[in-house]
């Protein structure tokens, strides 16, 4: 069967005006939003641009204040001329990295955080270097208790710690294996902390920490200069459970120890005492 052109299919015409005029309206929508959205654009940064103008130019958001958190022996106004943050300085341009680095040049300071705290101030929060002991490395060092050296002593420093030193623990050694010297060094860190829990500090505080060789240790006394010899760290807190019922006797009998062994590896519940008149007495 032959098709000729009358019996091909035809749109009618209204049908395809109607098309036409559907094709048109979604022009013109489209065409309607995109001039919305860059006209709601536009002026969204018209208004952004204003208000960062005004955010970095208005008084208002002047530095005017610098807090100082967290000191206890560091001067607040030391921290302040470190950070070098200049009042006046808009609070959006004050460089807080800056501020910290410079901040962190204060020996006492582990570390510190900066923020802006509006309208007019920055809030510096400091973390101190909390000294346990001095060191003796050819000169007094202040460390804390995980085993950080924080500076030098000088004669104005008045804390009032335990000495670390003895020939056990010397600058040589630590030049020559600073590995093995911060390990020896924390366990004479370690000993001042299980003699501070065990309670003796309140009437026996520790005046140094005698590392000897082989990594045995010395404790002495500083109310009385009496010497507690403990060897090695090994059961440390039993050894000084005896040394405080031993000093609770002593001082019943009024009588003062010059040396204090609790090192007895042979007989480990023993102890053996020193007195002033050279008298000896094991228990």
């Amino acid at each position: 069967m032959k098709w000729s052109r009358k019996n091909r299919r035809r749109t009618p015409t209204a049908e395809r005006i109607a098309e036409r005029r559907k094709a048109w309206r979604m022009a013109a929508l489209w065409t309607l939003r995109g001039a919305l959205t860059l006209v709601v654009t536009g002026a969204l940064f018209t208004g952004a641009a204003r208000a960062q103008k005004w955010a970095v130019t208005s008084p208002r958001l002047a530095l005017a204040e610098v807090r100082v958190l967290g000191t206890h022996r560091v001067d607040a106004n030391e921290i302040r001329a470190l950070a070098g943050l200049t009042p006046g300085t808009n609070l959006f341009k004050v460089d807080l990295a800056s501020a910290c680095r410079g901040a962190e040049r204060h020996p006492w300071i582990a570390s510190i955080h900066a923020a802006r705290r509006f309208p007019n101030a920055v809030e510096l929060t400091v973390r101190e270097y909390a000294p346990v002991a001095l060191v003796n490395l050819g000169g007094l060092y202040f460390v804390d208790a995980a085993g950080t050296l924080v500076k030098r002593a000088q004669p104005g420093d008045t804390i009032d710690v335990p000495i670390i030193s003895g020939s056990g623990l010397t600058r040589a050694r630590w030049e020559e294996n600073p590995k093995d010297a911060a390990a020896i060094l924390g366990e004479a860190l370690s000993a001042i902390a299980t003699y501070t829990a065990s309670g003796l500090e309140k009437d026996a505080a520790l005046a140094e920490v005698r590392v000897e060789e082989e990594r045995a240790l010395t404790l002495v006394i500083a109310d009385d200069g009496a010497e507690v010899r403990v060897g090695t760290r090994d059961d440390l807190r039993t050894k000084l459970d005896r040394l405080a019922r031993l000093r609770t006797e002593l001082k019943r009998r009024g009588a003062h120890a010059i040396t204090i062994d609790l090192d007895n590896r042979t007989r480990p519940s023993w102890v053996a005492v020193r007195f002033a008149a050279t008298d000896r007495l094991e228990r």
